[in-house]
């Protein structure tokens, strides 16, 4: 999956690349976070906050670092970062070439005029190289920003899991005494005082299908709805529709041992669409 892309280009003028980028950025419709004479920071217009990225240009000598890092969701296109970078470029090409030189002196001295916006950050250091870079599989298990709680639950269920098979649990099909053991709702055992079963149960898989099942969808889901509504209420979500799925379970199942955090997962899925 490519969540970074960065690129880079020669300069005459730092003031000139400024306003070019500055006037490209707005014709895209992304929103200028920070804008100096070392560089500019911006972020790409958003569904529901889902497809977000961060445009970082930084000025160095006579070049012009460009980085696109998404801060949302890329299941829909993996190619969003190089397709960023490449329109700001083209842009600002584009205005180059069409706008007169005394034209873009009068941008330069209004946006000098102009007082200047807020600083969001600081700038980090972006990379001098131009290839892309791709982030590799275990990318998905690291939070960052935007995607922080997700990989949080999907490294405590896969961990609990090789716990469980460590302990003599079978792989492909947990037997009954195993998932008890280690805290499966079980409505005569939980009703008798182990209440913390409800959401202990949330966490453990009875088989290697089942977990990969439920941490795909968990993946997916985390990536579209965790930016949207942010990493607190994704975790309250989570557990909150993970106790619900435990109730439910509880009222219509007698002797039935239920695990998995199927219920959770699709209670955050039931989130998203209410959203």
């Amino acid at each position: 999956m490519a969540k970074v892309y960065t690129s880079e280009m020669d300069i005459s003028s730092r003031e000139k690349t400024l306003v070019l980028l500055n006037d490209a950025i707005n014709r895209l419709g992304w929103k200028v976070r920070y804008i100096g004479l070392n560089g500019i920071i911006a972020n790409t217009n958003s569904v529901f906050s889902l497809f977000g990225e961060k445009i970082t240009v930084r000025f160095e000598n006579d070049k012009a670092f460009l980085k696109s890092e998404c801060i949302g969701s890329q299941l829909l296109n993996l190619e969003r970062n190089e397709d960023n970078i490449t329109g700001l470029i083209n842009a600002c090409n584009n205005i180059a070439k069409r706008t007169p030189d005394e034209a873009i002196q009068k941008m330069i001295l209004n946006l000098v005029l102009q007082s200047p916006p807020q600083k969001i950050e600081p700038f980090e250091i972006i990379p001098s190289s131009s290839q892309k870079k791709e982030s590799n599989a275990f990318s998905i298990f690291i939070p960052t920003e935007g995607y922080f709680i997700t990989p949080i639950l999907v490294n405590v269920n896969i961990l609990i899991f090789i716990l469980m098979v460590v302990s003599g649990m079978n792989i492909l099909s947990a037997d009954s005494a195993s998932l008890i053991k280690w805290g499966a709702n079980l409505k005569p055992i939980t009703l008798d005082g182990q209440w913390w079963r409800l959401m202990s149960c949330c966490f453990l898989h009875s088989g290697l299908f089942h977990i990969l099942m439920n941490m795909f969808a968990l993946i997916c889901i985390g990536f579209m709805l965790e930016p949207l509504i942010g990493k607190l209420r994704f975790l309250s979500a989570y557990l909150l529709t993970g106790l619900g799925a435990s109730l439910s379970s509880l009222w219509y199942n007698d002797l039935v041992i239920s695990e998995g955090a199927s219920g959770a997962i699709f209670g955050l899925f039931g989130v998203f669409i209410a959203m």
